[in-house]
């Protein structure tokens, strides 16, 4: 093979590594922020939970629930059992 054929092969596997690199590290900032929201969402439904007036068990029994059944539990509390607020 000659130097142009070798040069090109190099530019197409560099120009592919520094795609997929691209990729890699976009792929990295998405979960970032999901996972940041997924963090914002069990810190707020833990303390919705904490400062509510129900009983000591019933608060208990909804901090297992959204630790143990992760993301679908915290949505289930925010978006239905979520008592309003007193005087409203």
């Amino acid at each position: 093979m000659n130097d142009s054929g070798t040069g090109r092969i190099i530019s197409i596997v560099v120009i592919g590594v520094l795609a997929l690199l691209v990729v890699r590290a976009a792929i990295g900032v998405f979960w970032g922020i999901v996972s940041l929201v997924v963090f914002i969402l069990y810190a707020f439904a833990i303390l919705d939970v904490l400062t509510s007036n129900r009983s000591p068990i019933s608060r208990l029994a909804w901090v297992v629930v959204i630790l143990a059944v992760p993301v679908v539990g915290a949505a289930v509390y925010l978006l239905g059992a979520r008592q309003p607020a007193l005087g409203g």
